[in-house]
Parts: C-alpha cells; sequence; structure tokens
C-alpha cells in the first residue's frame, strides 16, 4: 500500500522531542514498514534503545506498545539531553555575537566555559566558525584547527562514552573534520584542506551517518575543486549533492548547491547558463535559514545577468532586490554592488551616470587599497568615455589601469593585454569591443592561468 514517506517536517518533531503519543507510534510503525522511511530516519536512530530494533513484523498489540514505550523512555531521555545542550549551545551563540571582533573569546570567562559540557563548547565553537566562513576565513581556520582532537579526547572519556552514542560521537567528529577541511580551504591551504577531507571520507565510509553528513562531504570537496580550478570535477559532484539533497527532501541545501553550481558557471564564462541556475536555487533557498546565502545568490544573479547583457533584468532586480540594505555593514560588497549598478547603467546606455558612478567607485577602492579592483573599474570607465567619443580621456585611464597593473606585478599576459589597450588609444584606434575583449580575457585568465592574449 502506498503512503507519504516520513518527511522533513516529522523528522525534525521527531529529534525534537516534539513528536508524542499516538503520531510517535505512527511514525515508528511506518518506518517499520518502509525501507524508504527507515532510510531517512536511520541518522537519529542512536537515540532509540539499542535493545530494542523497530520491527519488521507486524507484532502483538501488547508487545508492540510496551516496545514502543521503551523506545520512547529512551528517546525522551536522549531529547532532554539534547534539548539542555541546545540552550547551552544558544546562549554561548550569544555571547559570542554580543562581542563580534573577540578574536581570544574571552567573552567566554571560565564560569560560563565550566557551566557547560565538552559536547556543547565543540558544537558552539563548529557554530561560530562556520559564520566567519564570508568575514574571516583565516581566523575560521584557527577556530577549527583543533577541534578533531578535541572531540577524540571527549570520546575517549568514560561518562562521555555512555552520555553519548558511539554514532552521536563519530558524527561530531566528522563534522569537525569537514569544517575544518573547509576553513583551510577557504584559507588557501589546499594541501591541509585535501587531507583532512580524506580523513573526514574514511569515517563517512566506515560509519553510517546522517545523510546531511555525506551532503556537506560533497560540497566541501566540490568548492576545494572549484578553488582549484577543476571545474569539470567541481560541477559533477555538485550535481550528485543537489540530487541528495532532494531525495532526503532538503530543500534549502539543494537550493544552496544550484547556487554554487552557478557560481562555477560563472567562472567558466558561461553567464547565461549561470544565471537560470541561480533562479532555480532562489526559489529552493530559504532566506530565513542562510539571510547571507540568500543575498550572496541574488547578487550572483545580477551579476550573471549583467554579464550576460541582460541589463532591463538586471535593472529590475536591482530595484527589487534592495542588496544596497542587505549590504550596508559590509562596504566592500557594497561598493562592488554599485560597480555592478553602473555596468547595468551603461548597458541601458545611460552613459554620464554610469561614468559618475564608475569614477567614484574607482576611487572608493583605492581607499580601500583594492587596486586590482580599481584597474578593473578603469577599465569600465574606458569603455565608457570611448562610447562618448572621450578618447583623450580613455586614453588617460587606460594608462593609470596599465600603471596599477605594472605596480601589482600580475602576470604577462594580463600586462600584454592592456599594455594593447593603451596602445590602441594613444593611435586613436582603440574601440569599444577592444576594452570588452580585454576585460573578458582578464577575468578568464584569474581562472586558466596558461591563457595567452591575442588580439
Amino acid at each position: 500500500m502506498t503512503h507519504d514517506h516520513v518527511t522533513e517536517t516529522d523528522l525534525e518533531f521527531f529529534v525534537s522531542g516534539r513528536l508524542e503519543g499516538q503520531a510517535f507510534r505512527d511514525l515508528l510503525w511506518q518506518v517499520s514498514r518502509c525501507a524508504e522511511c527507515r532510510r531517512r530516519l536511520a541518522p537519529y536512530s542512536s537515540v532509540l534503545d539499542e535493545d530494542e530494533p523497530l520491527p519488521v513484523e507486524e507484532p502483538e498489540a501488547d508487545a508492540y506498545d510496551e516496545a514502543l514505550d521503551r523506545a520512547f523512555a529512551s528517546v525522551g531521555r536522549h531529547m532532554a539531553l539534547r534539548a539542555e545542550e541546545k540552550a547551552d549551545v544558544d546562549r554561548l551563540m550569544a555571547r559570542a555575537r554580543e562581542h563580534p571582533d573577540d578574536e581570544d573569546l574571552d567573552c567566554f570567562d571560565d564560569d560560563l566555559r565550566e557551566s557547560v559540557s565538552d559536547f556543547t563548547w565543540i558544537e558552539a565553537m563548529l557554530a561560530l566558525a562556520f559564520e566567519l566562513r564570508y568575514r574571516d576565513p583565516h581566523r575560521m581556520a584557527m577556530m577549527t584547527l583543533g577541534l578533531p582532537e578535541s572531540v577524540r579526547r571527549l570520546a575517549q572519556r568514560e561518562g562521555n562514552r555512555s552520555r553519548y552514542t558511539p554514532g552521536q560521537l563519530n558524527a561530531l567528529l566528522t563534522r569537525a573534520l569537514l569544517e575544518k577541511a573547509n576553513a583551510a580551504r577557504l584559507d588557501h591551504l589546499y594541501h591541509d584542506a585535501w587531507q583532512t577531507l580524506t580523513e573526514a571520507c574514511e569515517l563517512l565510509e566506515e560509519e553510517s551517518l546522517e545523510p546531511f553528513l555525506t551532503g556537506r562531504y560533497l560540497d566541501v570537496e566540490a568548492s576545494l575543486q572549484m578553488d582549484q580550478r577543476q571545474l569539470g570535477e567541481a560541477l559533477i559532484l555538485l550535481g550528485r549533492l543537489h540530487r541528495h539533497y532532494v531525495e532526503i527532501g532538503e530543500t534549502h541545501l539543494a537550493g544552496r548547491a544550484l547556487v554554487s553550481k552557478g557560481i562555477m558557471l560563472a567562472i567558466d564564462g558561461r553567464p547565461r547558463e549561470a544565471a537560470e541556475i541561480f533562479r532555480k536555487g532562489l526559489e529552493m533557498i530559504v532566506p530565513e535559514r542562510d539571510p547571507e546565502l540568500y543575498q550572496s545568490a541574488r547578487h550572483n544573479l545580477l551579476n550573471a545577468l549583467t554579464d550576460a547583457g541582460e541589463f532591463h533584468e538586471a535593472s529590475e532586480l536591482f530595484l527589487q532586490a534592495g542588496l544596497g540594505q542587505a549590504f550596508a555593514e559590509d562596504p566592500l560588497n557594497r561598493l562592488k554592488l554599485r560597480w555592478v549598478e553602473g555596468q547595468i547603467f551603461a548597458g541601458l546606455g545611460k552613459l554620464q551616470r554610469a561614468e559618475t558612478i564608475f569614477s567614484d567607485v574607482k576611487v572608493d577602492f583605492i581607499i580601500r587599497d583594492r587596486e586590482y579592483l580599481a584597474a578593473m573599474v578603469d577599465l569600465d570607465l574606458a569603455a565608457v568615455l570611448l562610447r562618448q567619443n572621450k578618447v583623450t580621456e580613455a586614453e588617460g585611464v587606460a594608462e593609470e589601469a596599465l600603471q596599477i597593473f605594472e605596480d601589482l606585478g600580475v602576470a604577462r599576459e594580463a600586462l600584454r593585454a592592456v599594455r594593447t589597450l593603451r596602445e590602441a588609444c594613444r593611435q586613436r584606434v582603440a574601440t569599444v569591443g577592444l576594452v570588452q575583449e580585454v576585460i573578458s580575457f582578464l577575468k578568464r585568465l584569474e581562472n586558466e592561468p596558461g591563457l595567452r592574449f591575442t588580439a
């Protein structure tokens, strides 16, 4: 007989201890009769009484009720413990958020630190590290460096072996390894990232851990492949990741996988495909679960539409998205957003407005020691000046961009491309097409260092 499988909401109520009475019994009976439902519940089976496996045949009513009562009591004990620890994690996180610049974690005084379990402390450090992934990758790497060893020490203590199941301890160790690997990746320590990821993979192969850990592993590996310019491998992994999350009913994370895929397509010079993937990903993302991801996805969609020449749609998104407000406390991203606004105005033919924006953004990038970005803005500005027949001004801007690139010591082929543009401006033969060709080449060169410029 067909039925609806266990849902994400069912699991949320189960693991939080809010599934009670007949609803709890119905869930376990459904799981006992359906392999797919058992697979979905398997990550949480460690909280059930190990001496009372779920029945696979329909038992006598009294025996079944008795077995479920014992299972429910076991779940209750574990859920009470987890609820207490979750409250402690929330307390630690609230204190840390009150002191965002406290790199040494001095805000956690001895009394607070000693009032929580080691398990809770590690959970809080993992959560804090995850929140740092956009703002301070190096600090994230430092925070996660010793966490796997902390979990191993925790697991060796006799009291903890009775307090937590082997599955819970192994899951925590796997999480610690995965976040340490991701932090090393973000800090450009790729060898360390691969080494740690291999340890996590070995645990995943040995243990029957929750599917979210499998998903996190695929996510980190795909990101690592992308960072090392293995885009083909990364796209395959992200396809697997998206299907994995869809299969377990985790729509939000499936959307997150699509956003990552869109970023890779954009890097690969396929902005139209990237824009379509970003749209699909945004439809699946739950903004409240990860506001930074949601805003980042919309920003990436805006960039993809602009790069694809879809300036009218990009303009509408820019007006509707409220990204300026979303990045109010992130001056660098707000400045990049302003740059995209200038590109949109240029694409819509509002050249004087675009010229003003590019000039302002260039100065602000220099003030913030982002000279490379300032030089790239100069190239956009040169194209707008040429479209207004301001050839002398365009030559001056191209000269400024070349000077910045020379001072930064960028790759020889990058200098060759910009020198070609500068000489074309001097000889009064520069075109907007040539500027766009140089910009496109420089973007591709960031991901394909062996490229040669041919004008």
